[in-house]
């Protein structure tokens, strides 16, 4: 019953709950409305009518996304090299070796039930069936950062679209997220712990996104400046 409980409390996505208020039905009634409500059943193609047939809407969207991240090529030329940009201490640093505690690490500062990928594994599995899978994982994910080879069904992953309005019409009014599974995730956690320290500097200030310590709201407050300045 317990493990029932933890399965429909994991797909309901109850942020508020705590401990003690277990109760299958409204976990089982929450999900159950949440996937009715995160539904897509009808979008409007380019002729601006309206789409009701699910193979069509499939394509619709695929069409879309398709040509929104199509493969563009970068331009490298007159960017600095790495190498000239990090000091000799951090390129020192970067090229220590791994270590199971940083591994561990990763796995200790992750949160519970936040949405799995395709193998359905939450972090809250991981931590509670530690003493039972941990060799297993922590030689995994070590020969991943030792050797640079992972297996490809690590990198399986679910893309999911997220409405970003309340009354979505259009493939623009969605944003697509991947859940990547979860030994692929904690892989990327402990690269992205390494490299914590020098990423600010490999990354231009204009870059205000995903970086620690820097805001977007900076930058909309200079382009208000700037849109004042031109008044």
């Amino acid at each position: 019953m317990a493990r029932l409980n933890d399965l429909w409390k994991q797909r309901a996505k109850v942020k508020w709950w705590v401990d003690g208020d277990n109760n299958t039905k409204f976990f089982h009634s929450y999900a159950s409305s949440r996937r009715n409500s995160n539904s897509i059943l009808e979008i409007e193609d380019g002729n601006w009518n309206l789409v009701e047939e699910q193979k069509q809407i499939e394509g619709i969207l695929s069409q879309f996304f398709t040509k929104k991240w199509k493969y563009r090529k970068s331009i490298s030329h007159g960017w600095p090299q790495p190498q000239a940009t990090l000091s000799l201490d951090d390129r020192k640093m970067i090229k220590n070796e791994f270590s199971m505690s940083k591994i561990e690490h990763a796995i200790e500062h992750t949160k519970g039930n936040i949405a799995p990928g395709l193998d359905g594994i939450s972090y809250s599995f991981i931590k509670g069936y530690w003493s039972i899978i941990k060799t297993d994982f922590l030689n995994a994910i070590m020969y991943f950062l030792q050797h640079g080879e992972m297996n490809k069904n690590w990198k399986d992953t679910l893309i999911v679209l997220i409405p970003k309005v309340s009354n979505p019409l259009v493939p623009a009014n969605y944003r697509p997220i991947s859940l990547c599974n979860a030994v692929y995730k904690l892989a990327a956690k402990v690269i992205i712990n390494w490299l914590i320290m020098v990423i600010p500097k490999l990354v231009s200030m204009e870059q205000a996104a995903f970086i620690k310590g820097r805001s977007l709201s900076e930058h909309m407050l200079v382009g208000q400046e700037i849109f004042h300045k031109f008044k």
